[in-house]
């Protein structure tokens, strides 16, 4: 299986040099840096910040849908021109296939990661907390790869699995946010659907990951994370990616192609 792993790995490195993945990604990455230094010399104060805060929300928004959409399109065109069934019908581990499409997607969120990191450290000398903010950046799209891939392999159209992916981040991203106007908002001891939205909130908040702890942007700007935040980073990246390809393997063991 080992072998097979490092094979997918290398023609998704090679495809998405072919298919023009990396100059894209430069060129739309030139241009978020070309625009943070614009907004920058609009600011009258806190200028660095400004531009730091604008940077880094804005290249980990493009690096988690350039990648989700890339890896989502380069699945379902495997399916559409019957390379995928080829494949399959040779004696080769089907787990195999899924490990080095992730272990390959996780070469391209390394590169996006790194020019990501090297941007930032234009505007910032605490490279300390570039690279906390670079280590939990990369466990973010460790997770959002993965649950592209997997939405790939099962929904097996473009929109949904687009539409599932890219939902599952607002979500996991934004839940806290959610649990913090619930409690404002709901009571659920003067009213049963204010019980059953809370506990829905509860239940979903238990089920997702927080996105929000990862690639936290006040590292760059206040003070960094500890590393208390970053082990329950890498312990939640770990249990969410073991637990994504179990299920992707169990779905890939009972299609039959």
């Amino acid at each position: 299986m080992l072998h097979t792993t490092v094979i997918q790995a290398r023609y998704v490195l090679l495809v998405a040099w072919r298919t023009g993945f990396f100059s894209s990604f430069i060129l739309l990455f030139s241009g978020l840096l070309g625009l943070s230094m614009f907004v920058g010399l609009l600011a009258i104060t806190e200028q660095t910040e400004l531009q730091l805060s604008l940077l880094a929300a804005s290249l980990r928004l493009l690096s988690v849908y350039f990648l989700s959409v890339w890896l989502i399109t380069h699945v379902l065109r495997e399916f559409d021109d019957k390379s995928l069934f080829l494949l399959l019908a040779l004696p080769i581990p089907r787990q195999g296939y899924l490990l080095g499409k992730c272990l390959g997607a996780s070469g391209l969120a390394l590169l996006c990661v790194g020019l990501s990191c090297l941007a930032l450290l234009l505007y910032s000398d605490a490279w300390y907390s570039v690279m906390l903010w670079g280590i939990t950046f990369a466990c973010e799209l460790f997770i959002m790869s993965t649950v592209s891939l997997l939405c790939a392999l099962s929904f097996r159209h473009t929109t949904l699995a687009l539409t599932a992916s890219l939902g599952f981040y607002v979500l996991a991203r934004s839940m806290q946010g959610f649990l913090n106007l619930g409690e404002h908002l709901l009571n659920p001891s003067s009213s049963g659907l204010d019980q059953g939205i809370s506990g829905f909130l509860n239940l979903l908040a238990l089920l997702l990951p927080s996105l929000d702890r990862f690639s936290n942007t006040a590292w760059l700007i206040y003070q960094p994370g500890s590393m208390n935040e970053l082990f329950g980073v890498l312990l939640q990246t770990g249990v969410y990616v073991l637990l994504l390809l179990g299920v992707g393997f169990i779905d890939l063991a009972r299609k039959n192609f």
